[in-house]
């Protein structure tokens, strides 16, 4: 773990040092978390030297409104509001991109969580990306990063995208976050919590929302795998701490059908150590 914290620190150090408008993406999620930590750890004792925003997709749950409030309160993250707002009956509005997002704020850098296990960029495993905004569908100008050599030269018009966690796991990440005490949303913790059923999984119920009869549900000991899903997923759990998530992480069995599911993603990774 101090191999990829202290690469981490200095991608995130070679990054900001070469930019003169950078920025960190920040969420709810643990690789935000993790992210929020190195970058203050990077620079301690000093403030950190970019804003740090937070984009609000409406995403309402009073356990997940807390924690949110807690840590823009603490390090004063910078809300971004997409246009329109995400309603809380609507389905899933397309996110902006980074580049949209660097466009608008008017940015050349901007620090990501994304990890190298997770196959949904087109940078996935790489530290640096360039794209140029004049031409945004094309596929970035990746940078790779021998012997620990980063490039982070940029022409002009070109945005980087920087990923200090391209090397972790989710394994890691959970590790890191017990090892280092970081805050977490409560709802990656298992507790007695509304839940409905749908098909073959239970979906999270805002208990501070009237409930209509689609909304009827049950009180079960539950915890949400992933906060990125709209609505929230949640898997039956009794891991109320740290060690007994990542102790059932580990367990959990691996099938076909399952292959994807955020449950399961760390066996999968423990078997490909193997």
């Amino acid at each position: 773990m101090q191999t990829l914290e202290s690469e981490a620190i200095e991608i995130i150090r070679e990054a900001v040092a070469g930019a003169q408008r950078p920025a960190m993406l920040w969420a709810e999620g643990k690789e935000s978390a993790v992210l929020l930590h190195l970058a203050r750890s990077s620079f301690y004792p000093r403030p950190l030297p970019f804003p740090v925003f937070y984009l609000d997709y409406g995403q309402r749950n009073p356990e997940l409104n807390r924690y949110r409030s807690d840590q823009i309160a603490e390090f004063g993250i910078r809300l971004l509001t997409p246009t329109p707002p995400l309603a809380e009956s609507a389905a899933q509005t397309p996110c902006p991109s980074v580049q949209q997002i660097a466009r608008a704020e008017n940015l050349d850098l901007v620090i990501c969580g994304l990890r190298h296990d997770e196959g949904r960029h087109a940078a996935v495993g790489q530290v640096f990306a360039a794209q140029d905004p004049a031409h945004p569908l094309t596929t970035p100008d990746l940078r790779p990063a021998p012997w620990g050599l980063y490039h982070t030269h940029r022409r002009t018009e070109e945005i980087l995208e920087v990923f200090p966690l391209a090397h972790w796991t989710a394994l890691d990440v959970w590790l890191y976050i017990e090892s280092e005490g970081i805050p977490i949303a409560p709802l990656y913790l298992a507790a007695e919590r509304w839940v409905r059923r749908s098909g073959d999984r239970w979906i999270l119920i805002d208990p501070d929302r009237p409930r209509g009869v689609a909304d009827r549900g049950e009180p079960r000991w539950v915890r949400v795998p992933s906060l990125a899903e709209r609505p929230l997923i949640a898997v039956e759990s009794r891991a109320e701490t740290l060690e007994s998530l990542i102790a059932e992480l580990l367990e959990a069995p691996v099938t076909p059908e399952s292959s994807q599911d955020p449950v399961t993603e760390i066996q999968g990774i423990q078997e490909d150590r193997a």
